[in-house]
Formats: structure tokens, C-alpha cells, sequence
């Protein structure tokens, strides 16, 4: 079971570039997903579990693309200025940016990480609210993300050792082929990077910009968990 610090989650704004960039009209996922048509506007917009995974299925329902994963891990870039991107970035290597981002993952998904990490390998696993199966796009877009991370921090052409999946996507060779490797099915999604990889460093390494970053990062979760525990007190 996942214990989650809250349940509402960001949408982070920098999926309207994403979204333009895969020449997937915004309007029209959101309408699929029956998410207001302004969410994107002013604040960032807050959203339940249900609604976080209505959007990855009318994403992956638009994009009308066996293969959209793959498109999205290849759009990944700096220039979509997502603050966990970046933060993850700053990191000197994939090890210390996967323990960032399962520190502050909760910021932005209702899903955990458990990163378990020796001599031989680094591995990332996802953990999903309990009773609830993540949309297929969204759980393979997970693995393209740590694959992209890598592969853009170190200009090297990085690939896991090894990756599973609760479910295999409809092409799971077109998968492999982006990732490197092929896919296991498993009891839930995981990838595997080896200990080399894992230390590699990262040459957008940036420990002044890390902390400017880090300060923010702890407030939001902080006040995550502070409304996560008045609701728990509520509901008692």
C-alpha cells in the first residue's frame, strides 16, 4: 500500500510545451479527461488521483500513438523548465538525482519511489495508490523519463540494465528499442541502471542552483504533509 503525503498533486505547467511540441492539442485532452478547460492558467492547478490519471489516459487517447512514450521521452528537454527536471539536473550524478525526485516525486504524481542502490546496480521502483492501476502511457513514460534524465545530464547514451513493467505497452519492441534494453513483466514498474552509470557524472551539475531550488522544494512538502495530517485529523 502506498501512503501518499497528500491527495492532490500538480500538474506542472511545462506540459503545454510538452504537449505543443507532440502536436497534441491541450484543449482537447482536457475536455476528454473532463478537466476544466483554464487549468493550465495562473496557479498551478491541483489535482486528485483520478483526475491526474483521466489526463494520461486522454493524453495517450489524443496522441493516437502506439509510441508516445517513446515521442515523449525524446521530447524531454531542459527547455520545458519543469522545476523537478531541473533540480534533478543540478545533481552530480543519476544516484543522487533519483534520491531527489523520490524525496519530492509527491509534489507532482500520486505515486512513490523506493530506490534501492549497491555495488552492481541502482534501482528505481514505483510504488501506486493502493487499488488503483496507473494509466499504461503514464507508467511507461516513467522508464523514458529516468532514461532521458541520464542520457541528457551525462551526453552519454545511457541505458538501464534492466526494466519491468506491470503491464507491456502495445509495442513493447519500439520500447526497447528507445530504452535499450527489453521489457520483464513484473509486479509493478522498475528500471534498473548499472553502478557505473549510476555514478556517471552529470555535466549539468549545478550545486548553487540545487540550492536555490531545495528550499522551495522542502516548503511545498512540507505544507503537503501539513494538509495531508489536518485531513487525517479531520477524518478521525
Amino acid at each position: 500500500m502506498v501512503t501518499m503525503a497528500g491527495d492532490r498533486f500538480h500538474m506542472d505547467p511545462s506540459i503545454l510545451a510538452l504537449l505543443r511540441d507532440l502536436d497534441i492539442p491541450a484543449a482537447r485532452v482536457l475536455r476528454r479527461a473532463a478537466l476544466p478547460a483554464g487549468v493550465f492558467r495562473g496557479e498551478p492547478v491541483l489535482l486528485t488521483p483520478n483526475e491526474y490519471f483521466r489526463f494520461w489516459d486522454a493524453l495517450d487517447a489524443e496522441g493516437d500513438d502506439p509510441n508516445l512514450a517513446v515521442s515523449i521521452g525524446r521530447a524531454i528537454s531542459v527547455e520545458l523548465f519543469s522545476p523537478p527536471l531541473f533540480a534533478a539536473l543540478c545533481s552530480p550524478t543519476l544516484a543522487v538525482a533519483a534520491r531527489r525526485i523520490a524525496a519530492y516525486k509527491p509534489l507532482i504524481g500520486p505515486l512513490a519511489i523506493d530506490i534501492t542502490s549497491g555495488t552492481a546496480e541502482l534501482t528505481v521502483r514505483y510504488r501506486w495508490p493502493a487499488g488503483m492501476t496507473p494509466p499504461q502511457l503514464l507508467a511507461t513514460t516513467e522508464s523514458a523519463f529516468w532514461v532521458a534524465l541520464a542520457r541528457i545530464a551525462t551526453r552519454h547514451h545511457a541505458h538501464p540494465i534492466r526494466v519491468t513493467a506491470s503491464r507491456l505497452p502495445s509495442d513493447p519492441n519500439a520500447v526497447a528499442a528507445y530504452v535499450g534494453v527489453g521489457l520483464c513483466a513484473g509486479p509493478t514498474e522498475s528500471i534498473s541502471f548499472a553502478a557505473a552509470d549510476a555514478a556517471r557524472p552529470f555535466l549539468t551539475a549545478n550545486e548553487p542552483m540545487w540550492r536555490f531550488f531545495a528550499p522551495e522544494l522542502r516548503r511545498r512538502l512540507a505544507e503537503l504533509h501539513a494538509a495531508a495530517s489536518a485531513a487525517e485529523r479531520v477524518r478521525a
